[in-house]
């Protein structure tokens, strides 16, 4: 079962021995393109390259059971105890990988996702990290130096921000990134996306379910807009054609990384 035609082979089938060099072909093609094709918008053609493989090891396992059952059946021998239950090992492995393919792959095919990775590097003082993450990396140093200037410049906008809302805002400017939301504020004439900083709170509507039922619901409510990031798709190298979504520029309170401006 876990050796492509030899199944085949043992049951007398010649044809089994093309089984191996298959395989080989098959998960080297795999390993080798998997870590290119994952790391832009190309990952879903990784993943179905994967369930591909994955279901022609399974149809080579059937195939090699029904011929070794047929030949048994013809040499009125009894049905041999291995069999098709076999093939239950493959149910633990295919959740195990595609698990771990979508926890480890696509962190720039999803301008969400490189937006959630560039706030935890912020967040965590991961300046290498987050440089790799625009389209033009500027230098860790003068990166994290940025970071800093603009969480003082948040600080000092929220701690204006809080006063001014009142007690129960809920916002605490000593803990800037967590008192912020990243909303998305469309796209540029280019195609490039904007996603607007802004410090906002939850207010509770009263209201009537057809006219009649008192309900309640909540709504988002923009008290200062603060900056914006810019995000645009790059052409991968290598990739066949492959994208990946790269930082243009993040500005906040008038202080910019990357680009000198952000477009909009």
């Amino acid at each position: 079962m876990v050796l492509w035609g030899w199944g085949q082979v043992v049951a007398g089938d010649r044809r089994g021995w093309l089984g191996p060099p298959a395989q080989l072909a098959a998960l080297a093609a795999l390993v080798l393109a998997t870590p290119t094709l994952v790391a832009g918008t190309n990952g879903e053609l990784a993943f179905v390259a994967g369930a591909a493989v994955l279901g022609a090891w399974a149809l080579i396992a059937v195939h090699a059971h029904r011929r070794a059952a047929r030949r048994r059946a013809a040499l009125d021998l009894p049905p041999g105890d291995a069999g098709a239950a076999e093939l239950l090992w493959l149910a633990p492995l295919v959740i195990a990988l595609s698990s771990g393919f979508w926890i480890a792959a696509g962190d720039a095919g999803d301008p969400a996702v490189l937006l959630d990775q560039y706030v935890a590097d912020w967040r965590f003082g991961r300046a290498d990290d987050a440089a790799g993450r625009f389209g033009s990396p500027p230098e860790p140093g003068a990166l994290a130096e940025a970071w800093d200037r603009q969480s003082a410049a948040l600080r000092n906008a929220l701690v204006t921000i809080a006063a001014a809302a009142g007690p129960d805002s809920g916002i605490d400017p000593d803990r800037p990134l967590d008192a912020v939301r990243w909303v998305d504020a469309g796209t540029t004439a280019s195609g490039s996306r904007l996603v607007a900083l802004v410090v906002a709170r939850l207010e509770t509507i009263d209201g009537e379910l057809f006219g009649i039922l008192p309900t309640t619901s909540q709504r988002l409510v923009t008290l200062a807009r603060l900056g914006r990031i810019e995000l645009s798709l790059v052409d991968q190298p290598g990739s066949a054609g492959g994208r990946a979504w790269r930082i243009v520029g993040a500005e906040i309170d008038g202080i910019t990384v990357g680009g000198a401006t952000v477009g909009g």
